[in-house]
């Protein structure tokens, strides 16, 4: 990258520690830093995610310690828990009293058309989206077309940027499993291949741990809470496809494929098998009786407490330690008598509405703030955004000390004063990365260096940021928790991708506003019965009822918005 020795000097400067900076930064591009000049001062309010578990109050964390010092700017950061998002989002646009950017706060494509196209309350980005203002952003957009697509609403504005996620190696989406190898081993059973041989093996881990949950549950933390819930995994077995998305709404309502079709699951005459499976579970207590309330501290204490036979999730984020991640294998789909071909759902590597500015935004703080978001489009700034400095890099400011590479390639996370973190506790609380749903989270796109020695995704990249002479390929290391989970997703998941619903669709204004309204109706009274008919709250015989119920409040204009956009995505395909 072209450099002066002015950018250097004020880089150096900026950091206050030049005879600490590391020879392998030079590639770094701060040539927008500082972006507020000396002697002049500029505010941004933000607000953010904090994690329940590790998160710490801004003035405490690396990342926006870093951000000040690095740009100038005195961020203002109001951080709102997980479990509590999607109310404060609410409020926030219902009262109209919103920060200059929601960073990390997602926007789903209804939300960016309502308060973008329909309120005006969001920011049109398209004016600042140049090689000027976010030089970045514009070459990923040049190699990746596509990606801006899915940040523009149908009246032709971006009202949000995108994120470049895993381009050479899938992640594990929406319909995750993972099984307890010990427990398999102890039982006798090879990976389950159907779903009878999958709650046969349910039956055997009640029976061998009567004390423990034969089928645990992933957190339900208000955002996203569909993506991490047995359910899903269920019913795709019972031939539901949905794509790896960050909807709202809950898994019964959402659109997905079956045999060809759009359908919404709880419309759809399959959904009672699944009803009475999940009843058999319960009733049978293959399931935690707080199966609907569990929150991420008590499933990762469950996992640690090694009590969970099947788990609706990625366990190294609760187990960091290689002996206690290892055991833990993602099983492939399942094909079931409804079902006769295993399928997972597809999967997006770009993401969107994880970044958006307040139209009401002062003007003059515009291009900065722009700029700004820009560095984390860069190689070394999305490596920021993701995961923190390398302990070698004079970025860590003392505050932490950020991550080192082993020297059998694993990657290790640590405090200020040399010890040893776990990576999630890094991240989320010391760190202060909760926010990555935008910017570079994959590949080097300008590196041709690091791109022609094999440098494809985020833990290589981390090698070559900790030493650029030491490149460590990325094997999917079993070593490093996800580098294990992620060999598991290649081996049993990836072969079954499949078409599903497409992954983001912008609708008019008016069918938004529709579609919004329906699903605010339907989706907490499916919730509600879906609950009540696996408890047994409900007989099961009520199911065309309930089917009915659903059509008088609404369900079918539902279902037919969805049915249209499935087939306009076909036919635009041909």
């Amino acid at each position: 990258m072209k450099r002066t020795l002015s950018i250097l000097l004020a880089f150096l400067m900026l950091v206050s520690c030049t005879s600490a900076l590391a020879a392998y930064n030079d590639h770094t591009d701060y040539s927008q830093f500082p972006l507020v000049k000396d002697g002049e001062s500029m505010t941004v309010t933000v607000a953010t995610k904090r994690s329940e578990q590790y998160g710490k109050d801004p003035e405490d964390q690396w990342f926006w310690i870093w951000s000040e010092q690095a740009t100038g700017i005195d961020f203002e950061v109001d951080q709102i828990l997980s479990t509590t998002v999607n109310e404060r989002k609410s409020l926030m646009f219902a009262s109209g009293d919103l920060p200059d950017v929601l960073f990390g706060v997602s926007l789903s494509t209804s939300e960016l058309v309502r308060y973008g196209v329909g309120e005006g309350l969001l920011l049109d980005l398209t004016p600042y989206i140049t090689p000027e203002i976010m030089p970045h952003l514009c070459k990923w957009i040049e190699a990746y077309p596509q990606s801006i697509a899915y940040c523009t609403t149908p009246d032709g504005k971006i009202y949000t940027l995108p994120g470049y996620s895993d381009f050479y190696i899938q992640a594990d989406g929406p319909n995750i499993m993972q099984l307890n190898t010990e427990w398999l081993e102890e039982a006798g059973l090879e990976m389950p291949k159907t779903l009878d041989e999958f709650t046969a093996m349910l039956y055997k881990f009640k029976e061998l741990h009567p004390e423990g949950i034969a089928l645990g549950s992933g957190a339900k933390n208000g955002e996203g809470k569909e993506a991490r819930d047995p359910r899903n995994f269920l019913l795709n077995a019972f031939g539901y496809l949905w794509p790896d998305t960050s909807s709202a709404y809950t898994i019964a309502a959402n659109p997905a494929v079956r045999e060809g079709k759009a359908v919404i699951p709880a419309y759809d005459d399959t959904f009672v098998e699944f009803l009475k499976l999940m009843n058999q579970y319960y009733t049978d207590g293959l399931m935690s009786k707080d199966f609907f309330t569990i929150d991420q501290t008590t499933a990762f204490a469950q996992l640690a407490e090694d009590s969970v036979g099947a788990y609706a999730g990625v366990a190294y984020l609760a187990l960091p330690e290689k002996e206690d991640f290892t055991k833990w294998v993602d099983t492939s789909p399942l094909t079931s008598q409804w079902n006769e071909t295993a399928k997972a759902g597809a999967l997006n590597k770009f993401r969107y509405g994880n970044v958006s500015l307040n139209a009401n935004i002062d003007p003059n703080k515009i291009e900065t703030v722009m700029r700004y978001l820009d560095y984390f489009y860069s190689d070394l700034g999305g490596m920021y955004l993701w995961c923190g400095p390398a302990a070698t890099s004079a970025d860590t400011l003392g505050i932490i000390g950020g991550y080192t590479v082993t020297e059998d390639n694993a990657y290790v996370w640590l405090d200020k004063d040399g010890n040893k973190m776990e990576s999630q506790a890094f991240m989320e609380g010391d760190s202060g990365n909760i926010a990555h749903g935008f910017g570079n989270r994959s590949h080097p796109l300008e590196n041709k260096e690091a791109f022609d020695a094999g440098v494809t995704n985020r833990p290589e990249m981390r090698s070559y940021y900790y030493n650029k002479d030491n490149i460590l390929p990325y094997n999917y290391d079993p070593n490093f928790g996800s580098g294990a989970h992620l060999l598991n997703v290649r081996n049993n998941v990836e072969p079954y991708r499949a078409e599903s619903f497409p992954m983001v669709v912008y609708y008019d204004e008016e069918t938004t506003l529709a579609i919004d309204e329906l699903h605010t109706i339907l989706d907490p009274y499916i919730e509600s019965e879906m609950a009540k008919f696996i408890t047994g709250a409900r007989d099961l015989s009520e199911f065309s009822r309930f089917q009915e119920e659903l059509k008088g409040m609404g369900v079918e204009e539902l279902l037919g918005y969805y049915t249209q956009a499935y087939e306009n995505y076909l036919a635009a395909k041909q």
